[in-house]
């Protein structure tokens, strides 16, 4: 299903419990005797930030099956042991492990290809609707063709939901109905909405942990963190709900309860937003962090979004010269106009002036979580308005690291840190046994995050793509738009 076509009937994704792969246009031959090695390359161990230099790394099938020093004795007769290995000259080097986005909206077979270019090698989609677990159950046979594709189940939120085909919980009963129903398609984590009611919402948690399910998304308005913390939310996207919960002593909004905050929320959510933001006390940001650390509770943080939602219309209209929209269809470009998407349709030049200037708030918070050792995933909430698959992964890095962020932990929201919530512990790091999801970079991105930019080649389950493969990957996505 075409992007636009979702989003503006209500913007689908998906998070099934199975793993599994996409394919693109871009051919591939077999691989499944191939072996791969990386040699003489420096290893960037991103729980440490240590380098290990001088190395080579042996890929067998789909694994790493070895790592050793280059300069090993018995380095030319392996070598000579496998003569149909591929041999990459990595000298010089730097080699991560595969990026991850924890947030995309999968909307055309052109997203598998401009991720992979860009080192992303796997992505979790939230919105788990029809068309994305049909995709998933015709590509379970190619998994080295494309990133790792997980996904949420369909969105679920309250009655009327913000975006039209979500599925409606309006009540206890209803909640409890559709987390079974999304149970049994197969999913084993649920995409919570905003309008979702206090009872809707009890029973949604109750029932998945039933069924040992976890729970991921918006904080509901009419709910509040502390409550949705506190009946296991699993993992909050986009710092939902921030703007509340700072609220000054003194603030009128802190006074109202969570139904006329819902009430206020519902009439106007711009302005709402505006008002709030005249009213934080960032002396509680601290606390926020704090509070998430202690009860584990995960942020997919989505800066980018955060900031590309809220553009001025002068920093909108500079985007619209952007290189890289030859690799996004009409449809969707279409779309990134305000006047085009329900949301922002209606918001006038003040009114995005004054949600631009609360940015720094977002940041200020991700620094905080950061600070607290609480979890950070990184995710892009493509393809809203200016988001890119997979080149805003790299975008996004940029900002942690503007946020306060040092690249190594800028790097681990993006590797260590989504494999350990998808308790993956073959996925997010170089080592022996590991899933082979491999970036090549010409320069080292712990002294400039720009490098991840740099991708000197991708190893997506063992299987190498060189420099003018992923080159041919982007000006075929960049054929199929012109062509539509």
């Amino acid at each position: 299903m075409k992007y636009l076509t979702r989003v503006n009937s209500a913007a689908r994704s998906t998070f099934l419990s199975v793993t599994l792969i996409a394919t693109f246009a871009f051919s591939l031959s077999s691989w499944a005797n191939e072996k791969t090695i990386i040699s003489n390359v420096n290893i960037i161990d991103l729980r440490t930030g240590d380098i290990h230099q001088h190395k080579d790394v042996i890929i067998d099938q789909d694994r790493i099956a070895k790592i050793r020093s280059h300069a090993n004795p018995n380095r030319k007769k392996d070598q000579n042991k496998n003569k149909n290995s591929t041999v990459i000259n990595a000298k010089g080097k730097y080699l991560i492990p595969g990026l991850m986005d924890m947030h995309i909206h999968y909307y055309a077979e052109d997203n598998m290809a401009l991720n992979l270019a860009n080192g992303v090698t796997l992505i979790r989609s939230m919105w788990g609707d029809e068309d994305v677990r049909k995709k998933i159950a015709n590509l379970k046979e190619t998994p080295e063709s494309g990133p790792t594709l997980y996904s949420t189940s369909e969105l679920i939120d309250g009655d009327p939901p913000i975006w039209k085909p979500s599925i409606v919980a309006a009540d206890a009963k209803q909640a409890r109905e559709v987390v079974i129903a999304q149970k049994d398609l197969g999913f084993d984590s649920l995409k919570v909405y905003s309008r979702l009611s206090p009872q809707a919402f009890t029973a949604i948690s109750k029932t998945a942990k039933e069924h040992q399910m976890t729970i991921v998304g918006h904080i509901p308005v009419e709910v509040g963190t502390e409550s949705a913390v506190k009946q296991g939310m699993d993992d909050i996207h986009h710092i939902t709900d921030i703007l509340v919960y700072l609220q000054s002593d003194d603030s009128p909004f802190g006074k109202m309860s969570r139904t006329q905050l819902a009430a206020e929320y519902d009439k106007d959510r711009r302005k709402f937003s505006i008002e709030l933001a005249k009213f934080v006390d960032k002396n509680k940001i601290e606390r926020y962090a704090a509070f998430l650390k202690e009860n584990g509770v995960w942020s997919t943080v989505t800066l980018l979004v955060n900031k590309n939602i809220n553009l001025t219309p002068r920093a909108r209209q500079a985007l619209f010269e952007d290189e890289r929209l030859k690799y996004v269809n009409q449809e969707v470009r279409d779309f990134w106009d305000p006047k085009n998407d329900f949301r922002l349709k209606n918001t006038s030049a003040e009114q995005f002036e004054a949600l631009s200037d609360n940015f720094p708030i977002w940041l200020e918070v991700t620094r905080a979580l950061d600070k607290a050792g609480a979890k950070i995933l990184l995710g892009t909430d493509t393809p809203n308005p200016f988001i890119y698959p997979g080149f805003s992964v790299h975008e996004e890095l940029a900002l942690m690291v503007e946020a306060g962020l040092s690249p190594l932990s800028a790097l681990q929201t993006a590797t260590i840190n989504p494999a350990e919530f998808l308790k993956r512990d073959d996925l997010g790091e170089v080592k022996v046994g590991a899933i082979a999801d491999l970036v090549l970079l010409d320069n080292n991105p712990l002294t400039d995050i720009r490098n991840t930019r740099r991708i000197a080649g991708v190893i997506n389950k063992g299987k190498w793509f060189s420099p003018a493969q992923l080159t041919q990957m982007l000006e075929e996505v960049e054929q199929n738009n012109r062509a539509q």
